[in-house]
C-alpha cells in the first residue's frame, strides 16, 4: 500500500603591540632618523635578519605538518555492543551510515508516565490505547515517541496516531493521524485491522512495525525481528510516504540476543 495520508491535525500543548626602538640622543650634526609607522615597521622585517627567516621557516613547517596530519573526514564513534548506537541500515553498497539511532523501547505497562500521557492526549480523542513501545529521542532524552490506537465500535477501523511527548514539562504534540482498516496493509491478512508499534528511532525517522490488531504479544516480544512488517516515518514530515525499513544483520543479532536473555530470565 502507498500509505499516503491527509493533511496533519497536530496540536501543541501548552596589535600585537609594537613599540619602535627609541632613537638614542645624537649630536646636532647627525641627521634626524626618519619616522617609521607601526604598520610599515611590522610588515617589513629587517633585511638579512636571521630571526625573520627562522620565523618564516617555522610557520611553513607548521602549515606543512597540519596539512599532512589533518584528517580528511571525521566519523562518529559507534559502539556495536550498545543497542542505542548499533547499525541498523542494510550493509549493501550505498547504504547510509548510522549517525544517531536508538532501538531501546519501554513497554507501556512499564512506563511511569503512561496514564498521564493517555489522559493528556484524550483531549483529542477518548479511548486511545498506547501501543508498544515508548522510544526516546537519542538527541534529547526528554522527548519520547509512541503510537496509539483507537478501534472503531464495529472493530473494522483503527485511528492510528503518532505523538511526541516531553517527559520534563509533560507537553505533547500529535505528529500524525490516519484511519486504517482491513486490506490497507497488503502484507497483513485481508481481514486484519492494522496496529502500529514504535520500535526505534534512526536519523530523524521513527521505526515501527505493523501488526494485526488481534495479534498476541509475548512478554519478550521484539518488534523488529523477522517476519515483521517494518516501516519508517520522517518525523519532521510525517505525512510523506512511509518507507520500508530493513534491519542490518548486526541489529538482528543484537535483538535476538536480547530476546533470548529475556526469555531465560523470565519466571
Amino acid at each position: 500500500m502507498a500509505f499516503e495520508s491527509p493533511r496533519p491535525d497536530s496540536r501543541p500543548c501548552t596589535p600585537l603591540s609594537y613599540f619602535p626602538p627609541s632613537n638614542p640622543g645624537g649630536s646636532g650634526l647627525q641627521p634626524p632618523v626618519p619616522r617609521i609607522s607601526r604598520t610599515e615597521n611590522l610588515s617589513r622585517p629587517a633585511k638579512n635578519s636571521p630571526s625573520s627567516y627562522k620565523w618564516i621557516v617555522a610557520v611553513l613547517a607548521v602549515v606543512i605538518l597540519i596539512l599532512i596530519f589533518l584528517p580528511s573526514k571525521t566519523t562518529p564513534d559507534k559502539t556495536s555492543a550498545d543497542i542505542s548506537t548499533v547499525s541498523a541500515s542494510p550493509t549493501a553498497p550505498g547504504a547510509t551510515e548510522i549517525v544517531n539511532a536508538n532501538f531501546d523501547f519501554i513497554r507501556p505497562e512499564d512506563w511511569t508516565l503512561t496514564q498521564r500521557a493517555v489522559g493528556s492526549i484524550s483531549r483529542l480523542a477518548v479511548g486511545q490505547t498506547l501501543e508498544l513501545g515508548v522510544v526516546a529521542d537519542p538527541l534529547n532524552d526528554k522527548i519520547v515517541y509512541f503510537a496509539t490506537s483507537l478501534i472503531s465500535p464495529n472493530k473494522k477501523e483503527n485511528l492510528i496516531s503518532f505523538y511526541n511527548y516531553n517527559t520534563s514539562d509533560f507537553t505533547w504534540h500529535r505528529l500524525f493521524r490516519q484511519s486504517y482498516g482491513p486490506g490497507d496493509v497488503e502484507q497483513l491478512p485481508k481481514d486484519a485491522v492494522p496496529v502500529f508499534r514504535v520500535a526505534g528511532w534512526e536519523n530523524g525517522r521513527l521505526i515501527f512495525s505493523v501488526h494485526a490488531q488481534n495479534e498476541n504479544i509475548p512478554p519478550c516480544f521484539e518488534p523488529l525481528l523477522p517476519p515483521a512488517v517494518l516501516l519508517s516515518m520522517e518525523i519532521v514530515q510525517p505525512y510523506q510516504k512511509f518507507e520500508t525499513f530493513t534491519p542490518s544483520l548486526n541489529l538482528i543479532e543484537t535483538l535476538t540476543a536480547r530476546r533470548i536473555k529475556c526469555e531465560q530470565s523470565a519466571p
